[in-house]
């Protein structure tokens, strides 16, 4: 009875495109000097939300005074440039066991937060499972057109097999952190066991030396 006599109203969460041209009237409008691929960054750290997304840029304003760089997204947010996802993946996909050892070492002197790193390596590798199981980028995800484009190309290169278990290798991190625990090994032994397959002894192991065989 109450139910047939109320409306009912479905919220979605917007698009990155859609924080991203708010984000855009708001600077404007307030004489910002904010690139696009900052916005990009802070529309991306906001997850769906035009009040964050704002909330973000206007704390970004008054640390900076006005002139907000990506690398100043980057720094004072802790947001993950897609540039390391991508390179991280790459080293994968040639099997460069020290060079992705020493990339993340690198990532960790810069002072990169490595549990922030792992937390968006896991939705970078989720996005590139469903382009390789969809045959698309879906339009519900939060990517710019250019990142698009890597994505696609990216996806055929890691074949899915590696992504599955660089997911299954890496998820547990998550419950590790909230324990208080150092991810930075669970990232560093994913790491060797997906460019050495050799090295797993497990089932899941064996089945991805198959796969690639």
């Amino acid at each position: 009875t109450v139910r047939s006599r109320c409306q009912t109203f479905v919220f979605e969460r917007p698009r990155l495109h859609d924080l991203v041209t708010v984000l855009r009237r708001v600077a404007d409008g307030e004489t910002m000097d904010v690139p696009d691929a900052a916005l990009g960054q802070i529309a991306r750290a906001a997850r769906g939300s035009f009040r964050d997304a704002v909330s973000l840029l206007d704390q970004l304003t008054a640390t900076t005074g006005g002139a907000i760089s990506v690398q100043d997204v980057l720094q004072l947010l802790g947001v993950v440039e897609e540039e390391v996802l991508f390179h991280l993946c790459d080293l994968v996909v040639d099997g460069d066991t020290a060079g992705a050892l020493v990339f993340l070492e690198e990532l960790s002197e810069r002072g990169q937060d490595i549990g922030r790193l792992v937390g968006h390596l896991l939705e970078h590798l989720r996005h590139l499972m469903l382009v390789q199981h969809t045959g698309e980028v879906p339009e519900t995800l939060p990517v710019t057109t250019e990142t698009r484009e890597r994505l696609l190309e990216q996806a055929h290169q890691l074949g899915a097999a590696t992504v599955v278990r660089l997911i299954d290798l890496l998820a547990p991190a998550i419950d590790d952190m909230r324990r208080g625990g150092d991810p930075r090994l669970r990232l560093e032994l994913a790491l060797v066991k997906v460019t050495r397959p050799g090295s797993d002894l497990s089932r899941e192991g064996l089945a991805l030396r198959l796969d690639r065989l």
